[in-house]
């Protein structure tokens, strides 16, 4: 989302008005173009590889869902999200692609839960 008046605002200010209850969606709008790029977020969270709680200090979020797309290259998705009492359910704070070492600074202890592997 994007402030109307073109000011710059950081998500988390978002999230922390939602969770209280201030937010006014009549004062931002939606970067259409930016939501586009987003599809595979719906296939990260339906079909994790991994769930983990976040490890990182910046990165807001209670759990960080990661899923592996070319295994030859490594890449990998992660999905942040993050539980709003008010609304009663998770809601995705931020998502990148990255490398596994750097995917290991922003997950914490033991997953959460992992995908079955098959058989």
């Amino acid at each position: 989302m994007k402030r109307i008046d073109g000011s710059a605002i950081k998500a988390s200010k978002i999230i922390e008005a939602i969770k209280n209850g201030t937010f006014d969606g009549t004062a931002y709008k939606c970067e259409t173009d930016r939501i586009k790029t987003l599809f595979w977020i719906p296939d990260v969270l339906s079909d994790p590889d991994a769930v983990y709680k976040n490890a990182h200090k910046i990165v807001q979020g209670d759990e960080v869902y990661v899923k592996v797309y070319d295994k030859m290259g490594s890449k990998i998705k992660l999905v942040f999200t993050d539980y709003i009492k008010g609304l009663k359910q998770n809601v995705v704070v931020t998502s990148f692609l990255t490398d596994p070492q750097t995917a290991c600074e922003y997950v914490k202890g033991e997953p959460l839960c992992v995908r079955p592997k098959k058989e």
